[in-house]
């Protein structure tokens, strides 16, 4: 952090400043992450932003909202915040600060008390004071779904101003998508500040320690298990004869995810999905290959090569995709090879303005059996694909890679707002076609074919 005192003007009015190797530092941050900086020179005060571990993308151990004085001293920070693109963030809820990417204004509500605005990437604005307290949050975070309303912001939201005008004295937020909309922030005259004593225990810092014990996070994916088929196995789209003491669970938030089970027999491959989801399994696309673009899908990601290397960034002969939704109001299976594990092509690519991605075969598996029941809260789907339509088998004792996750849509259908998986976690673009078709095997995890 430098601050650079004007030394002088031409006689045009320029300002001078010191020589680069005359610059003095005044403090270095904590961390390297400085997406945005705002000065505070009222109160000499630099607000930014901190991590440890991670970046714009992914969070690590902790991000945060932080604030110095001018000599360098950390004055707090606030850490309910994921930055940038904030792929692994959870749903939005009071108090957490996603997507934040700079500041876009501070207003003062007194000689001591401000409050400043961020945009979050996910279309809302999130607010602080300047004592590092949540205040508000404006907008909505649109993975939630909802229609686009005055108060929707789409994906990308990076910009805004927030002011307090001087002629009226009222409070401003500027902000939109492709649009430019002038909200007024009334209600910022009733925030009220106090302070209370706090004393933390011995056995508080036993029960916290304890909890955070609890609630880390683990530092691998879970291993996931593929089972012996159920001898009576009924494809019905009612999941009760399945085995679901090993299943792999998936948590989107907001209500949604899922249980999952994987088995196989030598003839076919089985999978049960029972998914919660408010709008349960709609998809509304009417090319089968843009399936993911459409709605809720269940997805299935698996290596047929249990030989090919686990870091590989490209896929290889065998790296698939099964993703199984309704397609026309019918249950559907489609498969996705980036190289054809069969030697047959249905070749597809997918182009957007940051690239493409191009699939020897994409194709709608009929072989495939798939059943689907709605519930109250949510559905059941299960699914039976013949080996021979995959051009592989994986026998029991084998070790390979794979994934499981959902896509969830809109309440009703129309588009997919969120992608969640229980091994990758880099899913967070939405609005880009080869990133959401493209297959990452070096994000995804073991799969164990048990006897």
């Amino acid at each position: 952090m430098y601050r650079l005192p004007v030394q002088g003007f031409t006689a045009n009015g320029v300002p001078l400043y010191p020589a680069r190797k005359d610059a003095k530092r005044l403090f270095t941050k904590l961390s390297k992450t400085d997406a945005s900086l705002w000065m505070d020179a009222k109160h000499q005060r630099v607000y930014g932003f901190d991590a440890k571990g991670g970046d714009s993308r992914m969070r690590g151990e902790w991000a945060a909202v932080s604030c110095y004085d001018f000599s360098g001293k950390l004055l707090w920070l606030y850490r309910p915040t994921w930055l940038g693109f904030a792929s692994d963030a959870p749903f939005w809820k009071p108090g957490y600060a996603i997507g934040v990417n700079k500041f876009i204004g501070q207003v003062g509500l007194d000689e001591q008390q401000s409050v400043l605005v961020m945009p979050g990437y996910y279309g809302d604005y999130h607010m602080l004071s300047s004592d590092g307290l949540w205040v508000h949050a404006f907008c909505q975070d649109n993975r939630l779904g909802g229609g686009g309303t005055a108060d929707t912001v789409f994906i990308e939201n990076m910009t805004g101003i927030f002011f307090r005008n001087t002629q009226n004295g009222k409070v401003y937020l500027i902000g939109g998508d492709i649009d430019a909309r002038v909200w007024e922030v009334t209600g910022l005259e009733t925030i009220r500040t106090t302070v209370v004593p706090l004393t933390i225990t011995a056995a508080d810092v036993q029960a916290a320690t304890a909890a955070a014990a609890r609630t880390a996070k683990p530092s691998t994916a879970p291993v996931l298990v593929m089972l012996p088929a159920p001898a009576k196995l009924a494809l019905d789209g009612q999941t009760a004869e399945w085995n679901f003491d090993r299943a792999a669970t998936l948590r989107a938030g907001a209500g949604r995810g899922a249980t999952v089970a994987l088995a196989c027999d030598t003839n076919q491959l089985y999978v049960a999905f029972r998914g919660e989801d408010r709008s349960p399994l709609i998809n509304n696309a009417t090319d089968p290959a843009l399936l993911f673009k459409g709605g809720d899908v269940c997805d299935l990601m698996l290596a047929g090569n249990p030989q090919a290397d686990a870091r590989r960034k490209q896929p290889v002969a065998g790296d698939t995709r099964l993703s199984f939704s309704v397609l026309d109001g019918k249950p559907v299976c489609v498969l996705y090879q980036a190289v054809s594990a069969t030697g047959a092509k249905s070749p597809k690519t997918f182009r957007s303005p940051t690239g493409s991605e191009t699939f020897e075969r994409v194709q709608v598996l009929d072989a495939a059996q798939v059943f689907v029941q709605r519930t109250e809260t949510g559905y059941q789907l299960e699914a039976a694909v013949p080996w021979t339509e995959l051009g592989f088998q994986l026998t029991p004792g084998t070790t390979t890679r794979g994934d499981v996750g959902m896509l969830f849509g809109t309440d009703g259908g129309g588009r997919t707002i969120l992608r969640a998986y229980v091994a990758n976690k880099d899913t967070a673009t939405i609005e880009d076609v080869p990133s959401e078709a493209r297959l990452a095997p070096a994000q995804w995890t073991t799969i164990e074919v048990e006897k």
